[in-house]
């Protein structure tokens, strides 16, 4: 994909490095996702108990870092990527994994005594218009031990969680030699 210059200048202006850009041919507005299930871990839920009986928001990562987790229904891939570098991967279990995840974006926004809030989008790359995003689709995703604590650990207000029902492997894309930038300018 090669993006028109003028649009570039303002999309780099406004995006920092590691920030995740989808482009879509259809997506849906923005809904309020609550407590979306697995994807918090172990961690989060005891921090969450611990923050309900003394009535305080849970601890959330200091780190400037920009994060993002991305789940492949294809693959049954998944990974959190930090600032653009993948810093765990591996095989997420998927419940039902005949019916599809649907492409969705999900944004951490809050987190407090009594849940976490995400606002989710669903989008499409294709004629089939997006789908709304649910709870549901995140509660069907479990990730690896060794996965999940490195989400534990980055979890903060701005986090992304991206799903799709498209190979994310290299080995199963349909463009192999793919590249989003190569440097400044080119």
């Amino acid at each position: 994909m090669r993006l028109p210059k003028p649009f570039a200048e303002k999309l780099y202006a406004v995006t920092q490095t590691g920030t995740p850009v989808i482009f879509a041919d259809a997506a849906t507005h923005p809904s309020s996702v609550y407590d979306p299930g697995l994807l918090l871990g172990a961690e989060a839920k005891d921090e969450l108990g611990k923050a309900s009986k003394k009535k305080k928001k849970p601890a959330f990562s200091k780190s400037n870092a920009v994060t993002s987790i991305l789940v492949s229904s294809a693959d049954k891939s998944i990974y959190v990527i930090q600032n653009g570098d993948i810093v765990a991967q591996g095989t997420a279990e998927i419940e039902d994994p005949d019916k599809k995840l649907g492409s969705n974006v999900f944004l951490l926004v809050n987190g407090d005594e009594d849940g976490f809030t995400w606002e989710a989008t669903g989008y499409s790359t294709g004629k089939k218009g997006a789908s709304k995003p649910s709870t549901s689709v995140v509660e069907r995703i479990k990730p690896p031990a060794a996965v999940q604590a490195a989400i534990d650990e980055r979890m903060k207000p701005g986090m992304v969680f991206v799903t799709t029902d498209q190979p994310a492997t290299p080995e199963t894309r349909s463009g192999k030699d793919f590249t989003v930038m190569d440097s400044e300018g080119e």
